[in-house]
């Protein structure tokens, strides 16, 4: 999620004045208004605001839930709510204690493409990565193979080395047991 407008909000959440904030949405011009009062020179109260244009069909399910959320940064606050208004000019048909009405179709074509990218994403994401996490583990087991078997061939050489020095020796010491033993 990234934002698409910002704007600094000219208020001291730490004097702890009053804040109103007004959010709108007309589905016939796209245009999403979050309005909201802010204080200047400590004193003089304006409204401030943000507009964008979106297409909220996009982006939200036929279905929404609206809730409140409120964020100081690295201060703390007490948060209150003292009113809130929702109104919409969404026309339904039929009673308003039947069922929801099925998706359009349009909204069914987008949902079955998204569901199969998705799908198609998660498998491509999670094949490359079992072949990424195969390919190292692979790697690793040749890696110890190979330096297992260095190390086990210096041992041999070592042990051939010894046992010439050692032949060398035994050979050089009979030699000399020979030559001290007497002749008759």
């Amino acid at each position: 999620m990234r934002s698409v407008s910002n704007l600094t909000w000219l208020s001291d959440i730490r004097d702890g004045q009053r804040s109103e904030a007004w959010i709108s949405y007309n589905s016939s011009t796209q245009n999403l208004s979050v309005v909201f009062t802010g204080i200047s020179d400590n004193s003089t109260v304006m409204q401030q605001g943000l507009h964008y244009n979106v297409d909220l069909r996009l982006y939200l399910p036929e279905f929404v839930t609206i809730g409140f959320s409120a964020a100081t940064g690295n201060l703390t606050a007490i948060h209150t709510l003292y009113s809130w208004e929702f109104s919409s000019s969404l026309e339904v048909e039929g009673n308003s204690t039947d069922q929801a009405p099925p998706p359009s179709d349009r909204r069914r074509r987008r949902r079955r493409r998204h569901s199969k990218n998705t799908k198609l994403g998660l498998g491509l994401g999670l094949g490359g990565g079992g072949g990424v996490v195969l390919i190292c583990s692979l790697v690793l087991v040749c890696f110890i193979g190979i330096c297992r078997g260095s190390k086990g061939k210096d041992e041999e050489d070592n042990n051939e080395e010894n046992a010439s020095k050692g032949s060398v020796g035994n050979n050089a010491v009979e030699k000399s047991e020979s030559s001290s033993v007497p002749k008759n």
